[in-house]
């Protein structure tokens, strides 16, 4: 996916405009509003993940990691989300909205790994992944693994530990791993 700076920047906006409105009034931000500011990307077919950070501290993630809506309404709905439902944190304060920073993630349809080759197959900071078992799955974004600095087999069990799984989980037959790439920017 190619987006210029322009688009990029449009998006971040209408996440931190979506972020601050709820937090602020409790109000979802007007489908109609987005899909005037971003007409050619509103209705594309990308998942996307938006990431705040409040001084440089992870404060919320959330998104979705298949095209389940509109482009426009899935990036509303992660901002809202990330700033709200975060299980790992507290909901968003109107006090802090000063204080964070605001990342989109759009994301590629994930596709399958070859578990005999991780090495090769996973590029660091190029590649997401997902680890899926019949009862859970895990997700972390491309960018975390250049954050902990990680090879591609650790990035794996970490995968593996955000999905509640032992980190050698993704050896067993049943457990499935995905990569998928993505455009990420604040």
């Amino acid at each position: 996916m190619e987006l210029n700076s322009d688009q990029k920047r449009q998006i971040v906006e209408i996440a931190k405009e979506a972020i601050s409105l709820y937090v602020k009034e409790k109000r979802k931000l007007d489908l109609g509003y987005v899909s005037k500011r971003i007409p050619e990307l509103f209705y594309m077919k990308e998942g996307v993940f938006v990431t705040i950070y409040k001084l440089k501290e992870l404060r919320g993630c959330i998104g979705f990691t298949y095209p389940v809506e509109a482009f426009g309404s899935a990036l509303i709905d992660s901002a809202i989300l990330s700033a709200s439902e975060d299980p790992r944190f507290d909901p968003i304060q109107p006090e802090e909205l000063k204080d964070l920073k605001v990342e989109v993630s759009v994301l590629e349809k994930p596709v399958i790994v070859n578990k005999d080759n991780i090495e090769k197959e996973i590029k660091i900071g190029e590649d997401g992944l997902i680890v899926s078992s019949p009862f859970t799955s895990g997700l972390l974004l491309p960018q975390v693994a250049i954050e902990e600095q990680f090879d591609a087999l650790s990035f794996v069990e970490a995968t593996c530990l955000k999905a509640g799984l032992s980190k050698n989980a993704w050896k067993e037959k049943e457990t499935k791993l995905f990569k998928f790439r993505a455009c990420y920017f604040s």
